[in-house]
């Protein structure tokens, strides 16, 4: 589902100045995009390095994923919905199979394909990248303590396997 950049705003009443649906300042992230100040972004909003490179937030909506670093491939066994918040676009890649895989563009950019939101089901594969110098995401439909029990890492080394082509019937010789 795609959702309009201006249903993901609110109006920040006294200053009038556009703040996204969990009150970032808009100009913080405008500024930080503009001089690639990703730990300004992550210094604002309290977010800390994890395990894999990423800055999340303590209550684990925020997701912000640095040049270089990758979210890897995991589940949860809860349907998930990813915002677009700021930074670059990401690549955010899914499988529901293990085998068949898709990816959209998640940022702000629709002349280019790119959405603000994707939901997935519940136990569908998922990672992302980032297409610069960092990108920020919300991720609704956990609480903290569910993204340390309801979400499966898959071996560093896994990704989605196309399956081996059918074999035609063996001719007769």
């Amino acid at each position: 589902m795609t959702q309009g950049r201006g249903d993901n705003q609110r109006q920040n009443g006294a200053s009038g100045k556009a703040d996204n649906a969990i009150g970032v300042s808009a100009d913080l992230l405008k500024s930080g995009l503009a001089n690639g100040r990703a730990q300004d972004v992550c210094a604002e909003l309290g977010l800390s390095e994890d395990a894999d490179g990423l800055f999340v937030s303590a209550d684990k909506q925020l997701l912000l994923f640095p040049v270089g670093a990758y979210y890897p491939w995991q589940k949860a066994d809860l349907p998930l919905q990813f915002h677009w918040l700021g930074g670059a676009p990401l690549a955010f890649s899914f499988s529901a199979d293990g085998h068949d895989a898709a990816a959209v563009h998640l940022g702000p950019q629709s002349q280019l394909h790119q959405i603000e939101q994707h939901a997935l089901d519940a136990n569908v594969w998922h990672t992302g990248e980032s297409l610069g110098n960092w990108s920020l995401l919300q991720r609704d439909g956990l609480t903290a303590e569910q993204a340390d029990n309801a979400i499966e890492r898959a071996a560093d080394d896994w990704f989605p396997t196309p399956r081996q082509a059918m074999k035609g019937p063996q001719q007769a010789g």
